[in-house]
């Protein structure tokens, strides 16, 4: 209660109520016995100390959605990247296996062609055997 009177402060009542609802005297508080120099002096060396800063915590719902969007433009970006990619190799593979298909036909028609070839040979003996 001392600390209450020497600030001006008076109480009705005795208890939690007069903590509650202390009567103020404004001309006791106004006062001020700091020099402006020496107050701005104080300020400007607990300044840094004053500076709040936030983390960004993961429970944040911010931090996360700024970083869903990172990494949504940046799997934009791979996708990108990639499709250029597998369209490349999809006509490299489809250039070489017309071209695996095409000799296989020419080399397929070679071996018929020599059969036909040898088989007609064949019945002729055949046929001479006979």
């Amino acid at each position: 209660m001392e600390a209450l009177t020497k600030l001006g402060l008076k109480s009705s009542s005795v208890g939690a109520a007069a903590m509650s609802e202390p009567e103020i005297r404004p001309e006791l508080i106004m006062e001020s016995t700091t020099d402006a120099t020496e107050w701005k002096l104080e300020v400007e060396r607990i300044l840094p100390q004053l500076k709040v800063t936030f983390k960004a915590e993961n429970k944040d719902w911010r931090a996360r959605q700024e970083q869903r969007l990172t990494y949504k433009s940046q799997i934009a970006t791979s996708l990108k990247d990639a499709e250029q990619m597998l369209t490349r190799f999809h006509t490299d593979i489809a250039k070489s296996l017309e071209k695996i298909t095409t000799r296989k036909r020419e080399q397929m028609l070679a071996w018929q062609q020599s059969f036909c070839v040898f088989f007609l040979k064949f019945s002729k003996i055949f046929e001479k055997v006979r």
